[in-house]
């Protein structure tokens, strides 16, 4: 009788310590809609600017450098450039995949898909990795849920949004 309790008790003691060892996953928590400021990268170039997420599409608008006030919207098929009341419009096969308006649109649309092992929390900020057509990103975010920053290395784009 007493060996079985010590068998009973050392099969829950094991089952205690390694329940704690299972790699705990995440759902990306994105906002379907938001309004955000940030500094856009991509190689030695960079500018700040406003980017919109709505459920049908993102737009940036630079804040900065020659393009200021210029909008890039991206709706999944076409992309349109916007500025002074002119509109051009050109379907996504005929523009570069850089097109920031693009990648964050993809970058979002990886993440409504995201499988949950795709996730963690490092230095208590969520990570969030998937692919685009450019490449592997990694999404950090708050744990108030506000976006940090949005990093594309296989194209060398990194977006840091304001706190």
């Amino acid at each position: 009788m007493k060996n079985t309790y010590k068998l009973i008790l050392l099969f829950f003691t094991v089952l205690l310590v390694f329940s704690g060892c299972a790699k705990k996953t995440y759902t990306p928590v994105l906002e379907n809609e938001f309004d955000a400021n940030a500094v856009y990268t991509a190689g030695d170039f960079s500018y700040t600017c406003r980017i919109i997420k709505t459920d049908s599409f993102v737009s940036v608008t630079p804040t900065s450098t020659n393009a200021k006030g210029m909008t890039i919207k991206y709706d999944g098929e076409t992309v349109s450039f916007t500025r002074n009341g002119m509109v051009k419009e050109f379907p996504r096969s005929s523009l570069d995949s850089t097109n920031p308006a693009v990648v964050l649109y993809e970058v979002f649309a990886s993440l409504k898909n995201a499988p949950a092992r795709n996730t963690a929390v490092k230095n208590s900020v969520f990570h969030y990795v998937g692919t685009t057509s450019i490449g592997t990103f990694t999404l950090i975010q708050n744990k108030s849920n506000s976006l940090k920053s949005i990093s594309v290395p296989d194209a060398q784009i990194e977006i840091e949004f304001e706190q």
